[in-house]
């Protein structure tokens, strides 16, 4: 009973919120932005917007994507996941699923189910919903391509899970040939970790001075690939040690975290 009451009360949430209309823009196949009010989607992706004091019908196969703020819904899910509530994530993930069936926020929401089967360690699950990322054809990459960096990040974890290295390196590295700084740097350097498990040294080694060479000091996982760099060469006694010390003092002078 409370799971059907949830539902509802998410429905109608997601009804009032369609009623007074979400700004959105709309990529269309003919490559130009519509600026409306979207009151509600269907299942088939199709979206009622309201333009020019208007209500009418786009259909899914006229547009390519949709760019809007998130719905209050999507913090809320994450919320609920951060706080080991996976249930009531679950529902309201699925509600949201049912209610933005159309890109981008489809992969949005998609992303937020995968951290949820990876928290329940249901590692199975979360490679089913985030595999097809690795064929993912983006419409526009600088709006997709930070969540399809992260759900690679996240699929290359999933199956690190299941000990399928092989196919976790291959979603690392295309996590990090979209060079995403939010991401890419971390899944490039969780390989180059697996590498050393597997006594890979120059392999590692590779994808830690790829993240120095490629991302800022600020990017996640960029700082402690300087750092693992910097303990291969002190390993090997290689001569470029000292150029990587002082690279670290001068980029991170707040000492090691």
């Amino acid at each position: 009973m409370f799971k059907l009451f949830f539902t509802l009360f998410i429905a109608l949430s997601i009804s009032v919120l369609y009623g007074k209309g979400t700004p959105v823009k709309v990529l269309l196949t003919n490559d130009t932005w519509l600026k409306a009010d979207l009151l509600k989607s269907d299942k088939e992706g199709n979206l009622t917007i309201q333009l020019d004091e208007r209500e009418q019908i786009l259909r899914r196969r006229d547009f390519k994507l949709v760019k809007m703020t998130l719905p209050p819904e999507m913090a809320k899910a994450e919320a609920f996941l951060n706080a080991g509530k996976f249930g009531e994530a679950q529902n309201l993930l699925n509600s949201l699923a049912a209610a933005y069936n159309f890109p981008t926020m489809e992969l949005k929401i998609k992303l937020l189910l995968a951290r949820l089967k990876i928290a329940e360690k249901d590692y199975k699950s979360a490679v089913s919903l985030l595999e097809p990322l690795l064929k993912y054809d983006m419409v526009m990459p600088p709006l997709e391509a930070a969540s399809c960096a992260y759900g690679l990040l996240l699929l290359g974890n999933a199956w690190a899970k299941l000990d399928l290295r092989d196919n976790a390196e291959k979603a690392y590295r295309g996590s990090f040939e979209l060079a995403a700084p939010e991401y890419s740097a971390v899944a490039n350097f969780r390989l180059g970790k697996m590498l050393l498990e597997q006594k890979n040294v120059q392999g590692a080694l590779d994808c830690f001075l790829e993240n120095i060479a490629v991302f800022p000091p600020e990017a996640p996982g960029r700082r402690r690939s300087l750092e693992e760099t910097i303990t291969i060469y002190k390993g090997n006694k290689n001569k470029k040690l000292q150029l990587y010390e002082e690279m670290l003092k001068k980029e991170y002078p707040g000492g090691s975290k």
